[in-house]
């Protein structure tokens, strides 16, 4: 019986060592599954993160502001405009050395500046010089009109608008500058045409009263002090563009600065917009070859207030 008992107790003992060992055995084959299985979704996940595009980056402040429309009703960038102030003083210190360049060449002094000043602009808004109606009065005969728009400057004059639309309009659309291409039937309406009078006033005629003429020699003035150099690249300059010389490329820069200097503060990011200093310049070239050929403010003041107001009117707003 004792013998009995031991072999059923041995045979107990073997039965539960063989389930301890298969139990054993499943733990151990369920571990591996489950290793082979993280790992297959551990090469998963990173073949996913692999095959996944980039996120894209990150636009800083500067960035997102050169993306934006030339529109006064968007947000004004922080980049550019908390350091607008020292950039305003520095571009105002250079559009008074371009000025006094200008006086310089031209021999004026301080005390000159106001006479000679005033005597610019009669010209520009008459056309006509004291020199000339001087003259009228001695020879007492009819004086001849050649200022102004006439048949013979008309193509030169119509050439300078379509070259100066179509590059304000290729550099604004093509960068993104204008919000919207040119729309005519929001041009005629009555609240586009009401607010006409003002570009045409400021900045059409002032501007061009003092950057076309008031700082610029008459044709019948002397420029006392221009070097050798100087007035052969004058020479050079006004054989290929008929009335140019140096100091009109000077006033032309002292143009594009004065858009940067510390009078245009508001809206700040527009006016030290690249796009926008591009588009200023073609403006200046255009309106000064116009004054150039009329001898009078008037057309290049009719350019200047119409593109102006296009912008502002229509091809400005979001």
């Amino acid at each position: 019986m004792e013998n009995k008992e031991q072999g059923g107790e041995s045979l107990n003992l073997y039965v539960h060592c063989a389930q301890a060992r298969r139990a054993v055995l499943c733990v151990g084959v369920a571990s591996r599954s489950a290793r082979r299985g993280a790992a297959r979704m551990g090469s998963g996940m990173a073949l996913a993160v692999l095959l996944s595009p980039p996120p894209p980056p990150a636009l800083n402040a500067s960035d997102s502001c050169r993306s934006t429309c030339g529109c006064f009703e968007t947000e004004l960038c922080p980049a550019l405009y908390d350091a607008s102030a020292d950039s305003a003083a520095v571009w105002t210190c250079i559009e008074l050395l371009l000025l006094a360049v200008l006086c310089w060449l031209q021999g004026l002094w301080p005390l000159d500046v106001p006479a000679r000043f005033l005597a610019r602009l009669r010209l520009g808004l008459t056309g006509r010089t004291p020199l000339d109606e001087t003259l009228d009065q001695l020879v007492r005969t009819q004086p001849q009109r050649s200022y102004g728009p006439t048949l013979a400057n008309a193509p030169r004059l119509l050439l300078d608008f379509l070259l100066g639309s179509a590059g304000l309009l290729c550099i604004g659309l093509r960068s993104g500058f204008f919000c919207r291409p040119p729309d005519l039937s929001q041009l005629v309406s009555s609240e586009a045409l009401l607010v006409l009078p003002i570009p045409l006033v400021f900045p059409g005629l002032i501007e061009e009263c003092f950057w076309r003429f008031m700082i610029l020699p008459a044709p019948s003035e002397m420029t006392p002090r221009l070097s050798s150099t100087a007035a052969k690249m004058s020479s050079l300059i006004n054989a290929t563009f008929a009335g140019w010389s140096v100091q009109h490329l000077i006033a032309l820069a002292g143009f594009v600065v004065y858009h940067m200097d510390m009078g245009h503060f508001h809206p700040r990011h527009i006016f030290v917009d690249r796009r926008f200093l591009a588009m200023a310049t073609i403006l200046g070239v255009a309106c000064t070859d116009a004054a150039i050929t009329t001898r009078t403010v008037w057309i290049p003041t009719l350019f200047h207030g119409l593109w102006v107001w296009s912008w502002l009117a229509c091809m400005g707003r979001c």
